[in-house]
């Protein structure tokens, strides 16, 4: 039994145990450490974390997996982390093998996750080993030929799409016994039509509806599911014949829960949950107030690392209120749309977020709770989905999917379209109306402007509809086209017109030395990029810019040139020809409201003209007036970070207004995260989850 970080508990402090080191667990460890408050206890059977997101590419690339393979010999500060297997976990204590007596607590958070067999996830307790059977693995299959994969859910997928980018020329099938890839039903069917797509093009031949028959053929042990040799395998239903060298059985992964069933809290296991933990609205076990479960154990919601991350989050401030005697928090929220990120090798993969908009998504969990009445003005007469807006500029009929209208958004309120002229502690003041609109709280959430076609300025989705269609046209007109910024709007549109149009001339220039130049992100980000833009054949210009002398714009709400132009850089005089021109430089905030009241004084020069806010995200000096999104100064602009702002203040302002202690101060992520697609097929991106 290994012990790492402080042996003792010298002070006394309230013990948390927390067994999983997993993303849930690590998460949750790190947040109640970092309070200082208590004396934090991880139990792992292994003596590192294991990263899993992206990390079947370890498979295929060579030191990949020192990445995903990190010690937790740094991870506490104020407690210790204990590599031991666990017996038996109960109310009573926690039995390690190796130890006589059970690990004491005074919280416990049950964090064991699930099992996959090699390489979906690894079973070797150091890191030396499992880097040794990463190498070993890699060998079998550069030595591979024809290899079969069994099972298409995220490991399968992803598995195949990883040793079809570095190995192009294997002979590879993935048999899948659903009618189509994940087949969870969960997430709109273009999720699923371009995973196949993704596959088929990297040259996975995929058999759906079908299974293997693999016949007396055993595994080399326990912890892996693969079988080297060759062989000729029968799907049970086409007969359809498999030759193969190499096959991976990417199936059967099982919940954490054996040490769960060796005790009292057997009882809590739901079978109609695959043997998940039955929590109650505060993740708590139910029947007990100081014990927890959290990510792939508990009932609450899907097996998704960003989900355990959020819920430990969730834990770590409720143990921490109800140790200093504070009210309970508000009920935890499951999230309403399903999300998932799935890598095809390391230059595609296709996601579906859960990002709604942050006004939005504010005055629907407030209108949800039936204790408001909720007024949201906007100019415009529907809600514009940007992630992935681009798409529009070429694809007919996409535009519908993006611009969806505000008629419904709520019950127990109006949405107000109106072009809002003064933001006032006083009131609202909206063209067309005499007297402001009165509130008792205020949520400003007025975001940022971005010219045509990276966002919409027609106040009527018609109008937008038909702008889109316009666009569309002149592009598909267009033999040359320039793209001038390389932020994530340039990226995006030059990948969309190139992967719908790849014969057309593309060149996009940029100010900066890399793509996005924020140097916030891993230089992988910036590389993945660039090369799946040069794969697209759009030739990029760095460290230029673009003379455009007395070339005028159409209107103001868009940045584009018509016609034929023959420009040229500043630094490097390169002559480029367009006939249709992109300017994607010059977001701003929309602060002009802001400056035509009071609260002018409290926007910061240095951060954009952004609103300041305090850790509650309230508006310095106003205790009902809140700022989310762009315009607030905490965070990054993000639509996600958007969302966990609105969320915030939607509980903030319920907690005041029923005479509830103050919640937790606002958590900035920690972390930086972007995700930026490169037409239909393509992407790169940078996640926030940390374990």
């Amino acid at each position: 039994m290994g012990i790492t970080g402080s042996r003792e508990n010298k002070d006394k402090k309230p013990v948390v145990l927390i067994v999983g080191g997993g993303y849930g667990g690590v998460q949750c460890a790190k947040a109640l450490d970092k309070t200082g408050h208590f004396f934090v206890v991880l139990i792992d059977r292994k003596s590192y974390f294991f990263h899993n997101i992206g990390a079947l590419r370890a498979s295929v690339e060579p030191d990949y997996a020192h990445q995903i393979l990190i010690p937790y010999d740094r991870l506490l500060t104020h407690g210790c982390v204990v590599q031991a297997e666990v017996e038996v976990i109960s109310p009573d204590g926690v039995k390690v093998n190796g130890r006589d007596e059970p690990i004491q607590f005074d919280y416990l958070v049950i964090a064991t996750g699930s099992s996959y067999a090699f390489p979906g996830k690894v079973a070797e307790t150091e890191q030396s080993q499992a880097l040794a059977h990463y190498d070993n693995l890699r060998q079998k299959i550069e030595q591979a030929k024809r290899i079969l994969i069994i099972g298409g859910g995220p490991v399968g997928i992803e598995l195949a799409g990883e040793i079809a980018t570095d190995f192009p020329h294997k002979d590879i099938t993935l048999v899948h016994s659903g009618v189509a890839l994940l087949d969870s039903g969960a997430f709109k069917q273009e999720f699923y039509t371009r995973l196949q797509a993704d596959l088929g093009r990297l040259g996975v031949k995929i058999v759906f509806n079908d299974r293997v028959d693999l016949g007396t053929t055993t595994y080399a042990n326990q912890h892996e599911k693969f079988i080297e040799g060759d062989h000729t395998f029968l799907t049970t239903k086409g007969k359809i014949e498999i030759k193969t060298d190499l096959t991976f059985v990417c199936t059967g992964a099982h919940l954490n829960n054996k040490s769960l069933k060796a005790g009292p809290l057997v009882a809590e296991l739901d079978p109609n949950k695959e043997g998940r933990l039955n929590v109650n609205e505060y993740l708590q076990v139910k029947g007990y107030k100081n014990i927890f479960a959290i990510g792939d154990i508990s009932s609450k919601e899907e097996k998704l690392a960003f989900l355990a991350d959020k819920q430990a989050d969730y834990v770590a401030s409720f143990i921490t209120r109800i140790e200093h005697k504070k009210d309970f928090p508000e009920e935890y929220h499951p999230a309403k749309h399903p999300a998932m990120l799935v890598t095809v090798g390391r230059n595609g993969g296709v996601g579906q977020l859960p990002t709604k908009g942050g006004g939005v998504q504010c005055a629907k969990a407030l209108d949800k709770t039936g204790h408001f009445f909720v007024v949201l003005i906007d100019r415009k007469s529907y809600f514009f989905h940007n992630i992935a807006a681009l798409r529009a500029s070429v694809e007919p009929n996409y535009a519908h999917q993006i611009l969806i209208p505000y008629d419904r958004l709520l019950t127990y309120g109006c949405v107000v379209q109106a072009e809002v002229e003064v933001i006032s502690p006083d009131g609202v003041k909206v063209n067309g109306r005499d007297e402001p609109i009165q509130f008792d709280y205020l949520v400003i959430a007025t975001g940022s402007s971005y010219a045509f076609p990276g966002k919409v300025a027609e106040t009527e989705q018609s109008q937008a509809l038909a702008h889109y269609d316009n666009l569309r046209q002149k592009i598909e007109q267009a033999r040359r086209i320039l793209i001038i910024g390389g932020g994530p709007v340039g990226i995006e549109l030059a990948g969309e017109i190139a992967t719908d149009f790849p014969h057309k001339d593309i060149t996009l220039v940029h100010s900066g030395v890399a793509l996005l130049d924020s140097g916030a992100f891993k230089q992988e980000l910036y590389t993945r990029l660039q090369e799946g833009l040069e794969r697209l054949g759009v030739k990029i210009v760095f460290n230029d810019r673009v003379d455009l002398g007395t070339t005028t714009y159409a209107n103001q709400h868009e940045k584009f040139i018509e016609g034929d132009h023959t420009f040229l850089t500043t630094k490097g005089k390169i002559e480029i020809k367009a006939d249709l021109t992109f300017v994607c430089t010059g977001a701003h905030v929309n602060n002009k409201s802001l400056k035509a009241g009071p609260l002018v004084a409290e926007l910061d020069p240095n951060k954009e003209g952004r609103l300041n806010v305090n850790e509650y995200l309230q508006v310095k000096g106003y205790t009902n007036i809140f700022a989310i999104g762009d315009i607030s100064s905490k965070e990054d602009k993000l639509a996600f970070l958007a969302d966990k702002q609105a969320d915030y203040v939607a509980s903030f302002i319920t907690r005041i207004e029923h005479k509830k202690d103050f919640p937790e101060e606002y958590r900035p992520a920690k972390h930086p995260a972007m995700l930026v697609t490169l037409g239909r097929n393509g992407g790169a991106g940078q996640l926030p989850t940390k374990g």
